[in-house]
């Protein structure tokens, strides 16, 4: 089968922006082995597309910065992480696109310009 048809039908698969379980079973029965492998990379890349990670320091004290992302990101899933290595901080990651706002990382680029 080709990758656009396939492409197509990982698109179908959502309704209101949710993949829809019914949707996905009645496509799986009908690909092959190799076709199924392009059809979950077509959903996980449409997951990515979809979904905005926030990694912070501390999961207890980020309602306000949650309430904030949402309305950055209205028509996107948000995930919270924690990560305790992060010092002063987040991560927030949106498709393949990393930013980085953390104390660590910024100490970190400056020991590397200075002993350059």
């Amino acid at each position: 089968m080709n990758f656009k048809i396939i492409k197509k039908m990982a698109n179908l698969s959502y309704t209101n922006n949710l993949l829809d379980g019914k949707k996905v079973d009645k496509i799986v029965k009908q690909l092959s082995q190799k076709d199924l492998k392009m059809y979950i990379k077509s959903l996980k890349n449409i997951e990515n597309k979809n979904t905005v990670t926030i990694v912070v320091p501390n999961l207890l004290k980020n309602s306000t910065l949650l309430n904030e992302v949402k309305k950055l990101f209205a028509n996107k899933k948000i995930i919270l992480k924690e990560d305790r290595s992060l010092i002063a901080g987040l991560q927030l990651i949106d498709n393949d696109t990393i930013y980085d706002f953390n104390l660590k990382n910024n100490i970190k680029q400056m020991v590397n310009y200075i002993n350059k």
